[in-house]
């Protein structure tokens, strides 16, 4: 889908529920002034089975963009079900955004890669309220960059994953990558509340393109609980 025009909003695949169980989805939207997403459901979204979703170049030169927009319902990515959401480009991108919880579970694969922020911030995977990856289930964020002109660091960040009001969980199997999230601040993985890893392996690594800016790896509101897995954290300011 494609729109242009003053306060034009581009919606590549718009519902109220969605459910994808098979076959190949292709999405990409462009806006001149207005919003773009590439999938934007305004309750509950499921993607199972052997379903294989790819969503690709969403931008917007004038207001936000998202891969994947779940306004207020939830998100699932089960079974074997393949999600890949590349190049979401404006002033505040944000790859795959929740307004529920979001469960990534059995052996679902999830990438998001290439996700740019040209004036605010930009966020690989954000949800409202929980974040569960589980089972065999592998999340892949990479390039994520927040750059602007600006000097205010809670401003311009760039977050691999936040749950801006939930509790994250990863266990099992789990596979968790989140590289090259650079910004002026930076964090890979943060919560609004706990953090609790039990199993699989996690690997962060984020930058912090501006001197006396904050860089996190691993940053939950409230408690990290790691009682189990792999983890790696490299930082660097």
């Amino acid at each position: 889908a494609e729109t242009s025009g003053d306060g034009a909003e581009a919606n590549g695949i718009y519902a109220y529920e969605i459910k994808i169980s098979d076959g190949t989805v292709i999405a990409e939207s462009h806006s001149v002034d207005g919003y773009a997403f590439g999938i934007y459901t305004r309750y509950n979204l499921l993607i199972s089975d052997s379903a294989k979703v790819n969503v690709a170049d969403v931008t917007s030169a004038g207001e936000s963009s998202y891969g994947i927009y779940v306004d207020d319902g939830n998100l699932v990515i089960s079974d074997s079900a393949k999600v890949n959401v590349a190049e979401v480009i404006s002033c505040c991108s944000s790859g795959i955004d929740v307004g529920g919880n979001l469960t990534i579970s059995s052996t679902a694969e999830v990438k998001v890669t290439a996700v740019n922020s040209t004036d605010d911030s930009a966020y690989g995977i954000c949800t409202y309220d929980n974040l569960l990856i589980s089972d065999s289930a592998k999340v892949n964020v990479t390039e994520v960059t927040a750059d602007s002109d600006s000097k205010i660091p809670s401003r311009v960040s760039a977050y691999g994953i936040l749950t801006s009001s939930g509790n994250l969980t990863i266990s099992d199997s789990a596979e968790v990558t989140v590289t090259e999230v650079t910004g002026l601040s930076a964090s890979g993985i943060g919560t609004g509340w706990d953090i609790e890893i039990s199993g699989g392996t996690v690997t962060v690594d984020v930058q912090a393109t501006a001197v006396e800016c904050p860089v996190q790896g691993i940053i939950p509101y409230y408690d990290a609980v790691i009682s189990g897995g792999a983890v790696t954290v490299n930082a660097i300011s």
